[in-house]
C-alpha cells in the first residue's frame, strides 16, 4: 500500500495463489466492481525472499527427477496414448493411432473411433473368455481373436490370453467379456494392456539373404529359440524374429 494506507490491512479477493505465510503478492482494484484482488506472486520480491540458490516459497528446495535421483516418476504405461485402447461407450472402445514398421516399410496405422466387441463374443451364459485386438501389419487393418470360454468361477489367466493365436500381428489390448455383459462399466477393471514396447516386428524375402535359398538347410536353420533365423517349411519367408537388439549382417558359408 501507499500513503496513507500504509500498514492498513485489508481483504482482498485470492484468484489462484497458493496459500503461502509472507509471500509477496500483486493485487489490484478491479474497476470492474472496485474491490481489490490478488493476481499473482510477485516474481522479483519472491526471489529476494527466497535469496540466491534458497528455497523458494514452496518450501521445496531445487531437485530433480532424473534417473537415480530417489524421487522418478513411474508412469502407468496406460498413460502413453500410442496404440492405446480406450473403453468407449457399451462395449465399444477407441484405438488410438501409431505408427510401426513391418518388412522394412513404416506404416501408420491411423486409429479407430469405435470397434464394437460384441459382435466377438462367442461365450455361453456363464463364462467369460478373452478377447484380443491388435492390428494386422498386412492389411493395416484392426485384427481380434478371442479364447475359448471358461466358467466365470475360473479366473482368466496370461498363460490362456497368450496361447490365442496372433502370429505377425501387434497386439494391443485384450479385454475379459462376460456372456450377458452390455456395459462397459467394469471394462476399465476388466482391460489388459498387450503393447509391446521392447521387442520387434519384422520379416524378410529369402532373395534378399546372402547365402540362404528357399529350402535351404544348416545349422543356422536348426537351431530354434529368440534371436535365431527360422525357415518356414514351405520357404516362402524367412523371419527375424526376437528383441531387436542392432543391426547385423548374416554372412554366406
Amino acid at each position: 500500500m501507499s500513503g496513507s494506507d500504509q500498514g492498513t490491512t485489508i481483504a482482498a479477493y485470492n484468484q489462484g495463489v497458493a496459500l503461502k505465510y509472507d509471500a509477496p503478492v500483486k493485487i489490484y482494484y478491479d474497476p470492474t466492481d472496485g474491490q481489490p484482488k490478488i493476481v499473482g506472486v510477485d516474481p522479483i520480491l519472491a526471489q529476494a525472499y527466497a535469496g540466491p540458490g534458497g528455497t523458494p516459497l514452496s518450501g521445496v528446495a531445487p531437485h530433480t527427477h532424473t534417473l537415480n535421483s530417489g524421487l522418478e516418476y513411474y508412469e502407468d504405461a496406460r498413460l502413453i496414448l500410442t496404440g492405446l485402447c480406450i473403453p468407449n461407450s457399451g462395449l465399444t472402445i477407441t484405438v488410438e493411432s501409431f505408427k510401426y514398421q513391418y518388412n522394412g516399410v513404416r506404416a501408420t496405422y491411423a486409429g479407430l473411433p469405435a470397434l464394437d466387441l460384441s459382435t466377438y463374443m462367442t461365450v455361453a451364459s456363464g463364462e467369460h473368455q478373452w478377447v484380443l485386438i491388435g492390428v494386422d501389419p498386412v492389411t493395416n487393418l484392426i485384427d481380434v481373436e478371442v479364447s475359448s470360454g471358461v466358467p466365470v468361477a475360473v479366473p482368466l489367466t496370461d498363460a490362456a490370453l497368450d496361447a490365442i493365436t496372433f502370429i505377425n500381428k501387434i497386439p494391443l489390448a485384450a479385454v475379459q467379456l462376460t456372456y450377458g455383459l452390455t456395459t462397459g462399466a467394469t471394462f476399465q477393471s476388466d482391460f489388459t494392456d498387450c503393447r509391446v514396447w521392447n521387442t520387434g516386428l519384422g520379416g524378410s524375402n529369402p532373395a534378399t539373404i546372402t547365402g540362404l535359398a528357399n529350402g535351404g538347410t544348416g545349422s543356422d536353420l536348426s537351431a530354434t529359440g529368440p534371436g535365431y533365423l527360422v525357415q518356414s517349411a514351405n520357404a516362402a519367408n524367412v523371419m527375424l524374429r526376437g528383441s531387436v537388439i542392432g543391426v547385423f549382417s548374416i554372412l554366406a558359408n
